[in-house]
């Protein structure tokens, strides 16, 4: 298998003209004139998706063209108003990539080059007689990945999109989701050394991705077994067997040509070690940090939850690098290093999910990462127990966009540490009401922690029982 994957690129205007592009905005509400490829209107290039294409090429490990050129790929349909889409065919943007995936298989890029993306139709009925056709998405930057075909199990594919969609996340690149549209993966499949491949299109999740192609080899297997070709053709699945769509195009039919329009995109000899001192933190690299640095050594599943939302982990190492800061400043050893990931994956989230619709990525949007270092610290340094850390976190969480700070909204809730002179307060009371056990904690130690328990619940459990022992 090999595959041919479309993906958008987080851009705020289109690739040649100055309109945006929303998937919610309303049909044709988002359109430039050059999104209509109406007579007189020229492009102007967007160097933000110029930009992105660089950083997703240097983290596919790509050679980087000190010369790539726009061209037109001529065809006739009607979401492509122009008659031909701006792509990049004679000289791709880079070349030559590979993709280390986690389980150390290694994925060869062919190319990985810029287009336009085109229209986005809906059919009326399964006959395709009526259709509806929204320019929204029509101009919108693209970058196309084409692998090697490297894959030689039906799962692979998968794997490696699944890869890719974390990979570009982290680097901001596109949202990367198969659903709606902003990835759209093709995959060609060929049996043993026939030359001839079938292409599957229309592949909407990564578990319809393994299905199809497990369809799809094993109707090639059985047309090859009864001595039959296999043709060149575009095959959809409909979740039992793959079917035919159309004969696939060969490239004499796209009549590519220069684009007359368009100068071609000149880089410097070293753009490649230029663009990599920008890369931000790639997924395998944070993975290993939250692993095996000494101050994080988080247990492997919470480090993948946090690898997996890439807006929750930078979550994470803010409030992590303002505990830290707090602390020290403090002269105080955290009394674990997993203290900020057990707060925000287990008490944080556990809140968010029992009381919001809301996402693993939205941790922000309920509690600023100032408020969640000054609740850590506090439960830490024992200023608060953890039950009226969660108290304060649940309030936070049913209250988005309080601005508060933790200790006022403690004191609201009644549930801040006393002081010393409170506890002594306290614990002289539970002593003199119950003179005889206090008479016999000598001999009976135990007894302590009924006195403890009693403070506690004088202190609707305010203090901790640390503090009490103390």
């Amino acid at each position: 298998c090999g595959l041919e994957i479309h993906t958008q690129l987080n851009t705020r205007r289109k690739l040649f003209a100055p309109s945006s592009y929303s998937m919610a905005a309303p049909p044709n509400s988002t359109i430039a004139p050059f999104d209509l490829a109406l007579p007189g209107t020229e492009p102007i290039l967007n160097y933000q998706a110029v930009y992105l294409s660089l950083l997703a090429a240097t983290a596919l490990n790509c050679t980087i063209n000190n010369r790539s050129t726009w061209d037109r790929k001529h065809y006739l349909y009607a979401d492509q108003p122009a008659g031909y889409q701006i792509t990049q065919h004679f000289a791709p943007l880079a070349t030559n990539g590979q993709l280390v995936l986690p389980d150390g298989q290694s994925i060869r890029i062919s190319e990985l080059h810029i287009e336009q993306d085109t229209a986005k139709t809906t059919y009326m009925d399964s006959s395709h007689a009526n259709s509806y056709i929204d320019f929204n998405r029509s101009n919108h930057p693209l970058i196309e990945i084409v692998t090697q075909p490297d894959f030689t199990t039906p799962e692979g594919p998968a794997a490696f999109v699944q890869y890719l969609q974390l990979l570009f996340r982290h680097l901001g690149v596109s949202t990367g989701e198969l659903e709606s549209g902003a990835m759209r993966v093709d995959v060609n499949v060929s049996v043993g050394n026939n030359p001839v491949r079938t292409e599957l299109k229309n592949i909407s999740t990564l578990a319809v991705m393994t299905a199809a192609i497990k369809a799809e080899w094993a109707r090639q297997c059985e047309e090859l077994d009864n001595g039959r070709e296999i043709s060149f053709e575009t095959r959809g699945f409909d979740g039992t067997a793959t079917f035919k769509l159309r004969d696939k195009d060969t490239q004499s039919d796209y009549r590519y040509m220069s684009d007359p329009e368009l100068p071609p995109l000149l880089f410097t000899s070293n753009i490649s070690e230029q663009i990599r001192a920008e890369l931000p933190e790639l997924p395998m690299q944070a993975l290993d940090r939250l692993l095996n640095a000494a101050d994080h050594q988080l247990r492997e599943k919470d480090a993948h939850t946090l690898i997996a939302y890439p807006n929750l982990l930078t979550y994470y190492n803010k409030v992590h690098k303002e505990v830290a800061e707090r602390l020290s400043s403090q002269s105080i050893v955290p009394s674990s290093p997993r203290i900020c990931a057990n707060w925000i994956l287990n008490s944080l989230l556990g809140i968010i999910t029992e009381h919001t619709d809301s996402g693993a990525s939205e941790a922000q949007k309920y509690v600023t990462v100032e408020q969640m270092a000054d609740l850590i610290v506090s439960v830490d340094i024992k200023e608060m127990t953890p039950t009226a850390g969660k108290k304060v976190l649940r309030n936070l969480v049913q209250n988005p966009g309080e601005q508060v700070s933790i200790k006022d909204l403690a004191k609201t809730l009644d549930v801040l540490g006393g002081d010393d002179h409170e506890l002594e307060l306290v614990c002289r009371e539970a002593i003199a009401s119950n003179p005889e056990k206090a008479e016999q904690v000598a001999k009976k130690p135990n007894l302590v922690n009924f006195f403890i328990g009693m403070v506690m619940k004088t202190t609707k459990g305010r203090i901790s029982a640390d503090k009490i022992k103390e």
